[in-house]
């Protein structure tokens, strides 16, 4: 459990038993919202969701150290630039400009 009792949108906060990454989206009175992301793959996990900020304080055992971000943000580049297309199987790797229009068009949490 958190030691600390505020959430922050932005950071994200690890279950070290699951062994899962939750990136704060947002933060209401009694709710917060939040993507999962397993730490080994960096997969998210399904769509975002959103739970009481007990119940997230309670799951949490602390924030994410600076080298798990890095860790986690590597994996997803290369989920990005090593994709599958199910109707048509394994697709070369994307150029950078590809990623980049992916990411632009990607949706965004408020």
């Amino acid at each position: 459990m958190l030691a600390r009792r505020e959430l922050i949108v932005g950071r994200s906060y690890i279950n070290e038993e699951q062994w899962m990454l939750r990136e704060v989206l947002a933060v209401g009175r009694t709710t917060v919202k939040y993507n999962t992301f397993r730490l080994n793959t960096g997969e998210l996990c399904g769509s975002s969701r959103q739970s009481t900020k007990r119940s997230f304080i309670l799951w949490a055992d602390r924030e994410a150290n600076a080298d798990e971000l890095v860790l986690l943000q590597q994996q997803e580049v290369d989920a990005l630039y090593h994709t599958v297309d199910h109707h048509r199987g394994p697709q070369p790797d994307l150029s950078p400009e590809q990623i980049r229009m992916l990411a632009r068009n990607a949706p965004t949490y408020h």
